[in-house]
């Protein structure tokens, strides 16, 4: 079994009921809703426990430690890394030790000060992530189309997920058979963060893509993306994880001859091109959104926009020849 779905699946089995209530750090990975936070958060925690000489984040005493830890711990991250995520271990180690405090390892004093531990401020003004050009796209598809083994197929309708579905990786593993209704437009029921659900339409190459997975992978109920194994075959019935999602689409974009790409780009990427066609409510709705004020984070128009908008703006003026 990986890492990725030890501490998906069982954050926590490799320590008993008992030692369990001892440790915060579990308790707090459990606290997480997702397979893909308590994987990241894991992380940062396994950083923290060795930077502190400590073998790992489940064997590591975090009760041990006090509001001069972490404020050097920070303050020493922040020197190689973005505030971003710094702000991000910070906010993990709260979690933490707020845990510690509910279950008397720690006492008031020592949590009281550890909240008040200052989050790192500054870095950069401009947003993460970039726009996936179409060139770009088309490169990624074209990959996934030269692999003709049952991988190649899979791999391209969660690409059409990513984008133009503007899919999160663990809304895309988490896809089932029936989540999937082919009517005028192909249509995908998605289960989104907070339990929010919304219906994502997918149309041309995309609905295109789907169908083709769809004939390879049958018609029977279940995950709609199978695990895969080297060479290209993949274990039926056996759910991709969004950690998989993550690396196929890393290892397709390296075949691609594709650098700094994020999956998460093909979301903004997805928002970007909405907007440019559509009203923010409706975009906000698409990507299941609550509000559109999210938007401005995932809005990577930028100059694009910005040179479009200077197409509009007029002066009179009228070149003039050179004498020679």
């Amino acid at each position: 079994m990986t890492e990725t779905k030890l501490v998906a699946q069982t954050a926590v089995t490799s320590l008993d009921v008992a030692n369990l209530k001892k440790n915060p750090a579990a308790l707090y990975l459990l606290s997480l809703r997702s397979a893909t936070g308590r994987y990241q958060m894991m992380r940062k925690l396994q950083k923290v426990a060795r930077m502190f000489g400590g073998e790992s984040w489940q064997s590591f005493a975090w009760a041990s430690l006090d509001s001069v830890h972490v404020n050097a711990i920070i303050t020493k991250l922040a020197q190689d890394y973005k505030p971003s995520y710094v702000n991000t271990i910070l906010a993990a180690l709260r979690g933490v030790m707020e845990i510690a405090y509910d279950h008397l390892l720690i006492g008031e004093s020592t949590y009281r000060l550890i909240k008040k531990v200052k989050r790192v401020q500054g870095g950069e003004t401009e947003p993460t992530g970039r726009y996936i050009p179409s060139g770009e796209r088309t490169a990624l598809m074209e990959i996934c189309l030269s692999d003709s083994s049952p991988a190649g197929f899979r791999d391209a309708a969660i690409l059409v997920c990513a984008y133009p579905g503007g899919l999160r990786r663990a809304e895309i593993a988490g896809l089932n058979r029936e989540d999937i209704i082919d009517g005028d437009a192909l249509t995908l029921k998605v289960r989104g963060k907070g339990k929010k659900n919304r219906s994502v339409f997918m149309d041309n190459g995309g609905a295109d893509a789907l169908r083709d997975w769809l004939t390879l992978r049958g018609s029977e109920d279940g995950p709609l993306f199978f695990a895969g194994r080297k060479g290209g075959s993949l274990i039926e019935g056996q759910r991709i994880t969004g950690q998989s999602v993550y690396e196929m689409l890393k290892r397709r974009a390296v075949e691609a001859g594709i650098r700094d790409l994020g999956t998460h780009d093909f979301r903004r990427t997805t928002a970007s091109d909405l907007l440019d066609i559509s009203d923010a409510v409706t975009c906000a709705g698409y990507l299941g959104h609550s509000s559109t004020n999210i938007l401005k984070i995932y809005d990577r128009r930028d100059e694009r926009a910005r040179k479009k908008a200077a197409q509009g703006l007029h002066i009179s003026y009228r070149q003039r020849d050179f004498v020679q």
